[in-house]
């Protein structure tokens, strides 16, 4: 388990590095015996009972949960353990923006809100994704392919289904990547092109920096489409003022000039994500911390070791052992963990919640016809089950879970 969380996190790792929300309760955290997740707290100490089958953090006040038995179901929980929304879903994504996308077996995605009730529905949608910065992003199918488009929260279409994929985060500062006849490019919260599409890839903007690939290597650039750093990297992630980057199939740390901070010599690394420690992986195999001048500050001595949140940073030191230490080093939870659920790695990377899209479980085949969608000041129709708006309950039943 650990070493397959190790490569998850690392192809993770420079997909897309965007701002921890203040809206994530970090306190609670999801994590697992192997068979049952629980929330414990920074001490280790038990705050919500084992018996989820899969935990995510506490998003606005609620976090998405996944019972276990013959039949399990997702629901949220909040923060004493207790199911406000009933477990009935096939799938959900995590609260963002207000809303959540649930999908009932057999149906099509539906917007609840954090009592439960439905706001709109998307009948004809294939794949919908979270809110950010008031949309949400949706596919239909057209002629055989998937076409992406954006809708708002009330339903409205604000942008035509159009693009061949779109960022799984959204909109970040303003502008979202997008790819048309086979290129990446950004576009605003109308549709307006800001920047061309002339990119094989494109990464989300933060602090008005955004990551962009030609030919397998890796740049940076502004809002307007200039280069800060030339696509000269094997990758690249800003990380603060300075840049997370691999040459020579090593990393290092670099500023926004170009300049080597930290020299490139670590098999891997992660981010500093605003700490003053850095995770990373030394030639031997074995994760350390090290400081922004790149000087060991924990010396290598785990098999994972993820960036500090909240003081924690989690780290693996056997193929079952794994814990939480403090900045010193210091191990500071006792109780037996042996897993941690994907959307606090997801978290700590930056990288937005683990649950952000659900898919159409419509039986019968998707083919929308498009001439029917609605015209951009349009909405769709208001349909869901019955069983969408769910009255608040709570549950002390003990539920199993599977590895992780």
């Amino acid at each position: 388990m650990i070493r397959q969380l190790i490569s998850f996190s690392l192809l993770l790792s420079f997909f897309s590095l965007t701002s921890c929300s203040n809206n994530v309760n970090v306190d609670l955290l999801p994590v697992s015996d192997g068979d049952i997740f629980r929330y414990i707290d920074k001490e280790g100490k038990i705050k919500i009972n084992p018996q989820f089958q899969e935990a995510g953090l506490f998003r606005e006040g609620l976090a998405a949960a996944k019972t276990n038995g013959d039949n399990p179901k997702w629901g949220f929980i909040n923060e004493k353990g207790e199911f406000v929304i009933q477990p009935i879903y096939k799938e959900v994504t995590s609260f963002s923006d207000g809303l959540a996308w649930v999908v009932m077996e057999k149906g099509s995605p539906v917007a609840i809100d954090q009592k439960g009730k439905t706001v709109f529905s998307l009948p004809k949608a294939k794949e919908v994704r979270v809110f950010s910065e008031g949309l949400a992003a949706f596919s239909v199918e057209s002629d055989g392919d998937d076409k992406w488009g954006f809708v708002d929260k009330k339903g409205n279409i604000k942008i035509n289904n159009q693009f061949e994929y779109c960022s799984v985060a959204g909109f970040k500062d303003g502008l979202c990547a997008v790819r048309k006849d086979g290129k990446w490019g950004y576009i605003d919260e109308k549709g307006g092109i800001k920047i061309n599409a002339q990119f094989d890839g494109a990464r989300d903007f933060k602090d008005g920096i955004a990551i962009v690939e030609i030919k397998n290597k890796y740049g940076s650039i502004d809002k307007k489409g200039d280069y800060i750093l030339s696509t000269t990297y094997e990758d690249l992630a800003a990380d603060g003022d300075l840049y997370l980057f691999k040459k020579d199939d090593k990393y290092g740390w670099c500023d926004a000039k170009g300049k080597i901070i930290i020299n490139h010599q670590y098999n891997n690394a992660m981010p500093f994500m605003g700490n003053n420690l850095a995770p990373v992986e030394q030639t031997d195999g074995k994760w350390g911390y090290i400081d922004k001048e790149g000087k060991s500050s924990i010396p290598p001595q785990f098999g994972l070791a993820l960036p500090f949140l909240n003081g924690l940073a989690f780290v693996a030191s056997g193929k079952n052992s794994v814990s939480f230490i403090d900045e010193k080093g210091s191990y500071v939870t006792t109780a037996e963990i042996k897993g941690i659920s994907r959307d606090y790695t997801n978290h700590v990377l930056g990288l937005g919640t683990a649950y952000n899209s659900v898919r159409t479980d419509k039986r019968e085949e998707v083919k929308p016809d498009m001439g029917e969608l609605p015209l951009p000041d349009g909405s769709f129709e208001t349909e869901a089950p019955e069983a969408a708006t769910v009255a608040p309950t709570t549950t002390d039943t003990a539920w199993g879970a599977p590895d992780f």
